[in-house]
C-alpha cells in the first residue's frame, strides 16, 4: 500500500502539519482500500477549519465509491511544501526560480515546464523524485505552453471578443525560462507538456487567428524550435501527452450524483488522446531524442473510466486538471516513463 494509499494520504494539503490527524486519517483510508467501507475522510484545509466527515458517495449498482467529498477534492490542486506558488498565473510574467522538489541533493536533475497541465503532474514527479533520488526543478505557467507559439488568452468562456488579446505575459515568461534553464541545469532529462486546446488560440505573424493549415505550421515550426533549443542543455526531451478530459468539473458532477458516480465517468472515445493531432505535428519533425509518453492508460484503464480511483481517490479536482492527491499515486508511472527515456529504451 506504499505508493498507492500512504503516500497520497500524507500529501494532503497540510496534513504533514497534524501528526495524530494524519495517522488517523492513514488508518482510516487503509481500511477503505481493503474494505471499500462507507466512511469518507476527513482532513483541514487551507483555513485550518475541518470538514466533516460525511457518507462516501457510492453506486449500489456499480459498487463505485469515492473515499473523498467532492468538496475534498475540489481543494486538492497541487500546493505541497509551497508548491502552489510555482504555477505562474496569467498576468504574471516572471520566471520563479526557487521550484525544487524530489531530493533536492539528487545526482539526477529532471526538469518539468509547460502550462498548468504539465504543473499537475508536479506532485508525480516529485514522489518519484523522492524515490529516486531525482532532483526537480518546475517551471509552470497557466495557459503558457513551453513551445513558443503565440497564442491569445481569454478564448474560453469568452462572450464576445472584448476580452480576447495577445498573450503577452506568456511570451515574456517564456523567453526569461529558456534563458534561466541552462543557469539551473545540467539535466538529465526535461519533461514538456501542456493542454490541447492550445492548437485552436494561435496567434499568426500579423496578430489574427490563423487558418487550421497556418495553425499546424506554425506549431511545427515552433515545436522543432523548442525541442532544438532544450537539447542543447539536456540529453533527452519527454513529451508527455495531455490527459483525458472529463466532460464538466468532476466535484460538481459527484455532487449532483451522490449515490451514482459512474454517470460522471469519462467517455475515452470523445475525451481521451484530444492532443492527437498536435502530437503527430511535433513526432512529424522532433529530433530523435524527444521521447514521446502518453499515461492516459494509467489514468483509464477502462472505457468509460471512473473519476475515482479503485481506492476511491477522485482523480480530478476540477473539469481537467489531476486532484493532487491522485497525481501523487501516479509516481511509478511517471517514473517508469522517466527511467525508460534516461536508459534510451523507449523509442519513438
Amino acid at each position: 500500500t506504499h505508493a498507492l494509499v500512504e503516500n497520497p494520504v500524507r500529501h494532503w494539503p497540510t496534513l504533514a502539519d497534524f501528526p495524530t490527524r494524519s495517522l488517523a486519517l492513514g488508518m482510516t483510508l487503509t481500511a477503505i482500500a481493503a474494505l471499500i467501507g462507507p466512511t469518507t475522510l476527513t482532513r483541514i484545509d487551507d483555513g485550518n477549519r475541518p470538514i466533516t466527515p460525511s457518507s462516501a458517495l457510492s453506486s449500489p449498482t456499480s459498487n463505485q465509491t469515492t473515499a473523498m467529498t467532492p468538496a475534498q477534492a475540489k481543494g486538492d490542486f497541487p500546493r505541497f511544501d509551497g508548491s502552489r506558488r510555482c504555477l505562474e498565473e496569467s498576468l504574471e510574467s516572471a520566471v520563479e526560480t526557487d521550484c525544487v522538489f524530489g531530493d533536492p541533493d539528487g545526482s539526477t536533475t529532471i526538469g518539468l515546464i509547460g502550462d498548468s497541465h504539465a504543473f499537475h503532474w508536479l506532485p508525480a514527479l516529485h514522489q518519484a523524485g523522492l524515490d529516486h533520488h531525482w532532483r526537480i526543478i518546475v517551471h509552470a505557467k497557466a495557459g503558457c505552453p513551453a513551445i513558443p507559439a503565440r497564442r491569445f488568452t481569454g478564448v474560453e468562456g469568452a462572450t464576445d471578443r472584448s476580452s480576447i488579446r495577445i498573450y503577452v505575459e506568456c511570451e515574456i515568461w517564456r523567453r526569461d525560462l529558456l534563458a534561466t534553464l541552462p543557469d539551473e541545469g545540467p539535466f538529465d532529462a526535461i519533461v514538456v507538456s501542456n493542454s490541447y486546446n492550445v492548437l485552436s488560440s494561435l496567434v499568426n505573424d500579423v496578430g489574427t487567428a490563423p487558418s487550421t493549415e497556418e495553425s499546424s505550421a506554425i506549431w511545427s515550426i515552433q515545436s522543432r524550435t523548442l525541442y532544438q533549443r532544450l537539447l542543447t542543455i539536456t540529453p533527452v526531451v519527454i513529451r508527455l501527452a495531455d490527459t483525458p478530459w472529463p466532460a464538466g468539473p468532476v466535484p460538481e458532477c459527484l455532487s449532483a450524483n451522490p449515490t451514482a458516480p459512474e454517470r460522471c465517468a469519462i467517455d475515452l472515445s470523445t475525451s481521451a488522446r484530444r492532443d492527437a493531432s498536435m502530437i503527430a505535428i511535433e513526432r512529424g519533425v522532433a529530433p530523435s531524442r524527444v521521447v514521446f509518453a502518453d499515461l492516459t492508460d494509467s489514468i483509464c484503464p477502462t472505457d468509460p473510466c471512473p473519476v475515482a480511483d479503485d481506492r476511491g481517490i477522485i482523480k480530478y479536482h476540477d473539469g481537467h486538471h489531476l486532484a493532487q492527491t491522485y497525481s501523487f499515486s501516479l509516481a511509478d508511472d511517471i517514473a517508469a516513463v522517466v527511467l525508460s527515456a534516461l536508459d534510451g529504451r523507449t523509442t519513438r
